[in-house]
């Protein structure tokens, strides 16, 4: 599960990916480096796109792993395809929702709160 976070930093808004909790015993660093590249070529406008964009990032590190994991697995690579094969289609939503959202500013209603949990499949 990622985390929204809207608490503001230096009149920001944080991402709710944590490196510590996201990438285990990973490239902390490298998990930061991607999230940097999204914020930096995307700018989301309010906690929607901020959401999808972390979408995003979750699921493309996601493949990345899963990626790495099947090439490990061998002969259990076929249990990792499905995983993959769902994470890329969540991959593809989001951006696609993204896009939309960013092509289409419109005012959001969700809501307001400080903390927005958002469930990633």
């Amino acid at each position: 599960m990622a985390r929204i976070t809207g608490k503001r930093r230096e009149g920001a808004f944080k991402t709710g990916l944590d490196p510590d909790l996201e990438t285990q015993s990973e490239d902390r660093a490298a998990f930061r480096e991607l999230i940097a590249q999204y914020y930096q070529r995307f700018h989301p406008n309010g906690p929607a796109e901020r959401c999808l964009l972390d979408d995003l990032i979750y699921c493309d590190w996601s493949i990345r792993r899963f990626q790495r994991l099947q090439a490990e697995a061998g002969d259990q690579a076929l249990e990792w395809h499905s995983l993959l094969a769902s994470k890329t289609a969540a991959y593809q939503s989001a951006l696609k929702t993204l896009r939309d959202y960013q092509a289409h500013p419109m005012l959001e209603s969700g809501p307001s709160a400080e903390t927005v949990k958002v469930t990633i499949h």
